[in-house]
């Protein structure tokens, strides 16, 4: 063989190796998210409690930290069937503005949207009104516990399909298929240009 067509097979030999050989779809997602805007006047914690039948109880909760400001939250929600949810925005004493709320796939598509009038105080809290989609709370005095009930219209199951795969997979089948079409290139040009290549 010359060099040069030496050094094509190889490069068409590692291609094809690449495109083959990667596995297109994740073996594992993460988890469906409860995300909410929230902006806060004190450091604290966000919490949201839910409910897969036994009811609400500290195991079945995820929380995240509260910075004073604009806050992004993202509590992870596991697999299952959920028939109630709680969410408490801070635990002290306080001033929150709420925004948007949702629960997002691994995929990122919205399953369950909350606007900010859907979520009702229910221990704590003081509701002082909305202005476009943005909720203002503030806590009773010496609060430690303040809740916001999301009642939900119907039993919401959580679980990973094949849209999820497919989708948390989309830039990968954008590479892999972009390699299938480089590999099947450098075959077109090494198929024609075998005559010349191959002579000593």
């Amino acid at each position: 063989f010359s060099n040069r067509a030496t050094s094509v097979s190889l490069v068409l030999l590692a291609a094809l190796r690449a495109v083959g050989g990667w596995s297109l779809f994740p073996t594992e997602l993460g988890s469906h998210t409860f995300e909410i805007t929230l902006e806060s006047s004190v450091a604290s914690e966000a919490k949201i409690y839910y409910n897969r039948g036994p009811g609400l109880s500290e195991a079945e909760s995820s929380a995240q930290g509260v910075a004073p400001g604009p806050n992004r939250i993202r509590l992870p929600l596991p697999p299952g069937d959920y028939v109630h949810l709680r969410f408490d925005p801070i635990n002290t004493e306080g001033q929150v503005k709420i925004g948007r709320a949702r629960i997002v796939s691994p995929a990122g598509l919205t399953i369950e949207d909350f606007s900010p009038s859907s979520l009702k105080p229910v221990h704590q809290l003081q509701d002082f009104g909305s202005s476009g989609q943005t909720r203002t709370l503030v806590t009773t005095p010496g609060a430690n516990d303040p809740q916001l009930d999301m009642k939900l219209e119907h039993a919401l199951r959580l679980s990973t399909g094949w849209q999820d795969r497919v989708l948390a997979a989309r830039w990968q089948l954008l590479v892999w298929f972009a390699g299938a079409c480089a590999a099947l290139f450098l075959i077109r040009v090494l198929w024609r240009q075998r005559a010349r290549w191959w002579l000593p």
